[in-house]
């Protein structure tokens, strides 16, 4: 753990300590960094979060559940079905979708069908079975005949199997009343602003909750490609086109050489 973080994981234990109202339960926490560089090298991190339980009176060990949900930007997605036609394989229908989280993490100190009901979860979108895309609904989004809620479980499985939407049970450490989870960071992570939800529970409610965020960025060269291709697409495309040229060129005279 940095220094910063045990710095900060002190003063959350001492405001702990200061007089609450009769009755207020509520969850303070911080992260261990707000931001992350993405260079060519890049091949993850793991990001930090740390906190504790404010209560006016001493609770008994297990009281109180504790879950972080972690959401990447949101993005538009499109979801392809394939059918077999004569002898070819064709994208038969296609579905697109309003943005959704391009990641989304769950943390917690034990799972969440022990944590609370299936009801408190989807209210509260917690728990990648209750991540519910909706489809685009714009002319011609969703075609007559076909079940968009198959799409939308096909689209929350593929993100499953990319490691992008995932739940982690038992990963958050919980002692007394304070805790600290893990949050990794993949090497395929979106670049943008992450939203971090920690949510306080007790006996299946949820008491509280508090919100912050973190903010993953391309930096050098890598950064300038990514500038470019978002600002001025054409130029990135033929600034694309002229260096695989030239790579070939320059590959055809090498071995000619030889």
């Amino acid at each position: 753990m940095t220094p910063r973080a045990l710095a900060a994981l002190a003063l959350l234990a001492l405001f702990g300590l200061c007089p609450r109202p009769a009755g207020a339960q509520s969850v303070q926490a911080d992260l261990s960094d707000y931001a992350f560089a993405i260079t060519s090298n890049f091949t993850g991190a793991s990001l930090l979060l740390y906190g504790t339980v404010v209560s006016p009176t001493p609770v008994p060990p297990g009281t109180f559940d504790v879950v972080v949900v972690v959401r990447g930007p949101p993005v538009p997605l499109t979801v392809r079905r394939k059918e077999r036609v004569v002898a070819f394989w064709i994208n038969r229908h296609v579905v697109r979708f309003e943005p959704v989280p391009s990641l989304y993490y769950v943390v917690s100190n034990r799972p969440l069908g022990e944590i609370a009901t299936p009801s408190v979860l989807r209210r509260n979108g917690i728990g990648t079975a209750f991540i519910d895309p909706d489809p685009d609904l714009s002319a011609g989004a969703v075609p007559e005949a076909v079940d968009a809620d198959t799409f939308a479980r096909a689209l929350v499985r593929t993100k499953i199997k990319q490691g992008l939407y995932r739940e982690f049970p038992d990963a958050l450490f919980f002692r007394d009343s304070l805790f600290r989870a893990p949050v990794p960071i993949p090497a395929n992570a979106q670049v943008g602003r992450y939203q971090v939800e920690v949510y306080l529970l007790r006996e299946g409610s949820i008491l509280g909750a508090r919100s912050m965020s973190f903010h993953i960025e391309k930096t050098g060269f890598e950064r300038l490609v990514y500038d470019l291709a978002h600002s001025a697409p054409v130029f990135y495309a033929l600034g694309v086109i002229l260096m695989a040229t030239l790579m070939g060129l320059g590959g055809n005279l090498i071995f000619r050489q030889r």
